[in-house]
């Protein structure tokens, strides 16, 4: 057993290993020869790997069903062989001057993993600009990398970072989702509200089409459905649409973990203010059914510290562990006609 586990290991490309579909493979290499002890023999051959150095257990990963010594999943431990002076060599005199190797040149073990990379976008700088052209992001990545994935993806932006080399470098720009809205913010004194949730936006919508949308001294002009965490990504639509960067952004999602995770988000990733449209969510937490949240939700800290520092509550505390012991009031608890109770009153036709 312990041969074929490490033989089948070995061969894997892959570098996660899932016991559940390792296990089919040692079965149909054994075919009839499986006996009454194969689980505590596959569990056998697993820790032998472990000491091993060849794999280890992926943290997240649950207790294997059939043997609890082991876990269900498992990562392969990549040991790299190289010559230190020759990739030192590499990084000092093969590549664009504009290419920054410092951080390679400390961490030769991370440069070995991606040094095709960093070829392919030396050989690029390295080209004329009279024969660069601006193309997307995505679309670059596929030129250079053949994955058009990569230069948008963690790896490839960590890899642009630690290079010094931008988008602009690499003549591409990164796309963004554009998102619904209704209304338009073209000056720098007018407000946008943007809502999490699809019905909340529908009713924000009717009220916006019949002249109502003022809610404690402030009158939005611009109305965005955020779509849960999908506005973290297409926020940047704003850009296109030529909102002025000082507009008034105010945010409105559900009072739960998830819905002041993403405030915390937007908050954090954008040069805009994004404030809290802080009437609705003492209006929502009146309105609360004290039910406990069907969905797994991470309790983000930091988000919930910076939730209460940026906006006082009279009961902050009560909010606090309201939000610990995981219950959550959606933001539809403010429905369209609440809404149009506690408005500031109609606007006048334009």
């Amino acid at each position: 057993m312990n041969q074929i586990v490490k033989k089948l290991v070995n061969d894997q490309k892959q570098v996660t290993i899932s016991l559940t579909s390792l296990e089919k493979q040692i079965r149909k290499t054994m075919k009839n020869e499986v006996g009454p002890l194969f689980y505590k023999e596959l569990a056998d051959a697993i820790l032998n790997l472990e000491r091993e150095g060849v794999i280890e257990p992926i943290k997240s990963a649950k207790s294997y069903s059939r043997d609890m010594r082991v876990r269900d999943r498992y990562r392969k431990i990549i040991v790299s062989n190289f010559d230190e002076h020759e990739l030192k060599q590499e990084l000092l005199t093969s590549f664009h001057q504009e290419i920054s190797v410092t951080y390679y040149f400390k961490n030769l073990d991370k440069y070995q993993d991606i040094r095709g990379y960093v070829k392919s976008i030396s050989d690029f700088l390295k080209t004329s600009d009279e024969k660069k052209y601006f193309l997307s992001a995505n679309e670059r990545s596929y030129e250079l990398f053949g994955d058009e994935k990569f230069l948008c993806g963690r790896r490839g932006k960590s890899l642009l970072i630690n290079l010094k080399i931008s988008y602009k470098d690499l003549y591409c720009f990164e796309t963004f989702e554009p998102f619904f809205h209704i209304g338009l913010a073209k000056n720098e004194h007018e407000n946008i509200l943007i809502v999490e949730n699809l019905d909340t936006f529908f009713s924000l919508k009717k009220l916006y089409n019949e002249n109502v949308c003022s809610w404690n001294g402030i009158d939005f002009s611009m109305i965005v459905y955020g779509e849960g965490n999908k506005i973290t990504k297409s926020f940047c639509h704003l850009d296109e649409l030529n909102v002025p960067e000082n507009v008034n952004i105010y945010y409105f999602g559900d009072f739960d973990r998830e819905g002041i995770n993403i405030y915390h988000r937007l908050s954090k990733m954008s040069k805009r203010t994004v404030k809290l449209m802080k009437p609705f969510y003492e209006e929502m937490y009146r309105r609360r059914k004290n039910k406990l949240s069907s969905k797994k939700q991470n309790l983000n800290e930091s988000a919930i510290k910076f939730f209460f520092e940026e906006n006082k509550f009279d009961e902050e505390a009560e909010m606090r562990e309201y939000l610990t012991i995981g219950k959550y009031v959606p933001q539809e608890a403010v429905n369209i006609e609440v809404m149009r109770r506690i408005a500031d009153g109609v606007r006048k036709p334009l």
